[in-house]
């Protein structure tokens, strides 16, 4: 099984070809036209909550310590991503942990107001009152363009691509590929129809006829990465696609002085030394600096 042996992963993504492998944009293309085929034969009427439960389920596997996939994620990641083995299964488990049915019912209600909304017409009481009723519909193909410090931000539009019952096409980072395409491996491993609506690859970036190849087919373009990274895709998105970009970020933190008694202010002091050390401060949520209250 994948779980016994992750080290024979099966060539699912373009990005688990051999290096010598060759990408072109015919090959992209039809690469996108495939997942988009296969998302509405199998993902686009998919029922919402089967889906919660099978992401729920996989993030579950991952958090048990002798997981496969996670076991190799550990032992080569912090290669790739240049921090330690400890750190990352730390902000792993920090994320994993709240893809939960309850957690992602939360994450459905508070963005859509009912858990319900994409499969079928629906409304809030509110809505009800007023005689409205609406259907929220995914992307039929997303097309990411991943960050490449960290690798939680694929991980999270990943999951939102899945429930979205979105064809998903990932331009990864070489630098931050093997965590993502580990997660989705896993998730074809439970659902091996789910792996047929996703696509994953690693180029260079600005590498201009495998992105146009992308571009083209895309109608929702999602950009994280650096201001330069997001300016350069977005100038070439057509009009036929949305395109949000996520940029450059700084953070900080804000401790109210009515906390600052007692085993409170340990408590505190805790969590803001776990929020410092996160990530080894390559996070977008990472302060840089934290503002207290007298």
């Amino acid at each position: 099984s994948v779980e016994a042996e992750p080290m024979n992963l099966p060539h699912l993504f373009l990005a688990d070809l051999p290096p010598e492998a060759v990408l072109t944009p015919n090959l992209v293309r039809d690469a996108c036209i495939a997942i988009k085929r296969n998302r509405a034969t199998w993902l686009a009427a998919r029922p919402t909550q089967e889906l919660v439960e099978l992401l729920a389920y996989a993030a579950e596997r991952w958090l048990q310590p002798d997981n496969g996939f996670r076991l190799l994620a550990l032992r080569q990641a912090p290669t790739e991503l240049g921090i330690g083995a400890a750190t990352l299964s730390r902000g792993l488990d920090g994320f994993l942990r709240q893809l939960t049915v309850e957690g992602l019912h939360a994450l459905l209600l508070q963005d859509l107001g009912d858990t319900r909304r994409l499969d079928e017409f629906c409304g809030t009481p509110g809505e009800l009152r007023q005689g409205r009723t609406a259907l929220a519909r995914g992307p039929e193909l997303l097309a990411h363009f991943a960050a490449g410090n960290l690798p939680n931000s694929s991980l999270m539009s990943l999951v939102l691509g899945v429930l979205t019952k979105s064809a998903q096409f990932f331009k990864l980072s070489a630098r931050s590929s093997l965590v993502p395409r580990l997660f989705a491996h896993s998730l074809a491993d439970l659902e091996p129809k789910l792996a047929r609506c996703l696509e994953m690859a690693t180029w260079p970036g600005g590498t201009v006829g495998l992105e146009d190849a992308l571009l083209q087919q895309a109608d929702t373009v999602v950009v994280l990465g650096s201001d330069d990274t997001v300016s350069a895709v977005r100038s070439r998105v057509g009009s036929h696609a949305r395109f949000l970009g996520y940029g450059h970020r700084l953070s900080f933190g804000f401790v109210g002085s009515d906390v600052l008694s007692g085993y409170m202010a340990r408590k505190i002091a805790a969590r803001a030394a776990a929020d410092v050390t996160a990530w080894n401060q390559l996070g977008c949520l990472s302060p840089h600096v934290i503002y207290v209250e007298e």
